[in-house]
């Protein structure tokens, strides 16, 4: 079928608009308007589709394998089960496209902007996202695995249980995105731009923040054990019910910064800045507190035992009802603290 008989059957030309298990592999389609066409079962492999118009199409079963679709435009499209394996995306325009069980394996997306897309149950493993520009973006049980993000700008995207061994974020500026379960187990994003950024029950185990701005970015329950946040600006970050046993945050910036019921166990927070930070119920087992400024923060009801709390500002911290067998407060201003409030704790006792 050629560009023009292709053009004209789908625009309502022929006996039917639906292109219906046609093979049109290898073929040069380039600039065609093949908007809001239906294609079922079609073998696009190997075809030159640049700068094709997709606008509003659906396509179903189709094979793009190696087609070159550089500049082509799939806004307001619907992909279901379709094969892009090593194909050329570059430049492409993704804008309310949904796509459902497609693979995109070593498919290569340089430069490409998406907008209000979807990729559900998407296998996108070894995939080039290279400078790609998205925004509310979701990838929902996607396969990332060895996929590179490198000096991609995204805002506001969803990453909802994805595999992502081996991706890289080299230069991307990530805005406002979440990864829900997500392993992120001893990765480096100091070469990354992060910015309010949600890692909901990640495991993040060894991960590297050193010397990071990731000022009002959340880690609720994640598993952060053995990270370093050496130097990292910290502010207002959250730390609920995440286990940062072990992680290092000397010398960083932890202003607001929320560990309630968090396990910070053998932390090193020496010369750190945590005025005012939450630690109400945290595990504070062994950690150390050296020269750090612990002005304002509330340690009710946390364990302190074994912590090393030497030369610390502890300028009106809160240390009503703390754990504090063999704590050691030498050097530290411990009588500007607030001790226990006896009457509140036996209101607690009341209210248990």
């Amino acid at each position: 079928m050629d560009k023009d008989l292709l053009v004209k059957t789908v625009k309502g030309g022929g006996d039917t608009p639906a292109i219906d298990q046609v093979d049109l592999s290898g073929k040069n389609y380039q600039g065609a308007d093949l908007s809001g066409g239906t294609f079922n079962k079609v073998n696009f492999s190997n075809a030159d589709l640049s700068g094709v118009n997709f606008k509003e199409s659906n396509f179903v079963d189709c094979d793009f394998s190696g087609a070159r679709l550089n500049k082509s435009d799939f806004s307001l499209a619907s992909v279901v089960n379709s094969d892009f394996k090593k194909a050329q995306l570059h430049a492409v325009k993704f804008r309310y496209t949904n796509f459902i069980d497609d693979s995109f394996v070593e498919a290569d997306f340089t430069g490409a902007t998406m907008e209000f897309t979807n990729f559900i149950s998407p296998d996108m493993r070894e995939a080039s996202m290279v400078g790609v520009k998205s925004e509310n973006m979701n990838f929902l049980n996607a396969k990332l695995d060895n996929a590179d993000f490198s000096r991609s700008e995204q805002y506001r995207s969803n990453f909802i249980e994805p595999e992502l061994r081996g991706i890289k974020f080299e230069g991307a500026v990530l805005n406002i995105i979440l990864f829900q379960k997500a392993d992120f187990s001893g990765y480096d994003f100091s070469n990354s731009s992060l910015t309010m950024c949600q890692f909901m029950a990640a495991n993040m185990a060894q991960a590297k923040f050193t010397g990071m701005d990731i000022t009002q970015s959340s880690f609720n329950e994640a598993d952060l054990s053995g990270a370093d946040f050496t130097g990292a600006i910290a502010n207002n970050c959250l730390f609920i019910k995440a286990i940062t046993r072990g992680a290092k945050f000397n010398k960083a910036e932890l202003k607001q910064a929320m560990f309630i019921e968090a396990d910070a166990s053998l932390c090193d927070f020496t010369q750190s800045k945590m005025e005012q930070a939450q630690f109400t119920k945290a595990n504070c087992e062994g950690a150390l507190f050296t020269k750090a400024d612990l002005t304002y923060v509330d340690f009710s009801h946390a364990n302190l035992d074994n912590a090393l709390i030497d030369k610390a500002e502890l300028y009106r911290a809160n240390l009503h009802e703390i754990k504090q067998e063999n704590a050691i407060w030498e050097g530290s201003n411990k009588s500007a603290a607030l001790p226990t409030d006896e009457k509140k704790a036996q209101a607690e006792k009341f209210v248990a």
